[in-house]
């Protein structure tokens, strides 16, 4: 039987000679995996597939195998100019969500973020700080979202509580953030742009919200492309 998927594309690997294996974030199924076949190689027409894109899949639908083998495919996004910055972004979006969104969860909020977010990074011209609009996003959808409320410049934020306390009476400091960590952790709670003053200020924001993820998701691991994209957005 044949199936059709609205879907972002998260995970792009090579299959033997000809193929590719495919994961994505559909509109109906949530996280679906994909092989198809006979696409790249040398006697091959090669087909270009971009990561964090929407894509149509008609594919062969069977309850036997979670691995959906795909007939035809149409690219849903608008022109595509190749940006070593944009693609960097892309991956490590990509893998974000991954790691934060579990396999069986569907939803269409989810969705429509991951929609909404692969056009808007295709057209972006800036986009030194897309990827922490992407997180924040997420993070509120996801059900994570911290007390965004800080009563005065004294108090710093707990990573485990996910809430502003006051340093004085915490016993246990090891997930708490210095003052100038909380005030840049407070704008992007906040939604304040922009989020970081310089690269410097973007490295350290990341590495914080890197941190709040960890300690908020269970099994949530720190994206392989964070060391790419500090060297490309953050040096």
């Amino acid at each position: 039987m044949l199936s059709c998927e609205e879907t972002v594309l998260l995970q792009i690997r090579p299959f033997r000679e000809t193929g590719y294996l495919l994961k994505g974030f559909s509109k109906d199924k949530g996280i679906i995996s994909f092989l198809i076949q006979g696409v790249r190689g040398k006697s091959k027409r090669k087909s270009n597939f971009h990561l964090f894109a929407p894509y149509e899949f008609v594919y062969y639908d069977s309850n036997k195998s979670e691995l959906k083998r795909i007939k035809e495919h149409a690219y849903l996004g608008g022109s595509f100019e190749h940006n070593p910055m944009r693609d960097f972004i892309a991956t490590f979006c990509a893998e974000i969500f991954i790691e934060a969104v579990k396999e069986e969860e569907l939803s269409m909020e989810l969705f429509e973020l991951l929609h909404n977010a692969s056009l808007s990074l295709s057209q972006a011209t800036e986009l030194s700080e897309f990827h922490f609009g992407f997180i924040r996003q997420l993070i509120s959808i996801s059900g994570i979202a911290p007390q965004a409320i800080r009563k005065d410049d004294s108090q710093a934020f707990d990573l485990l509580e996910a809430n502003f306390v006051d340093p004085k009476h915490q016993i246990d400091l090891r997930n708490l953030l210095d003052l100038e960590e909380s005030r840049l952790f407070e704008g992007f709670i906040n939604n304040k742009r922009p989020f970081a003053k310089n690269g410097e200020e973007r490295f350290i924001l990341l590495d914080l919200i890197l941190r709040f993820l960890e300690i908020q998701l269970p099994g949530f691991r720190r994206p392989k492309s964070v060391e790419v994209l500090h060297a490309v957005l953050h040096d």
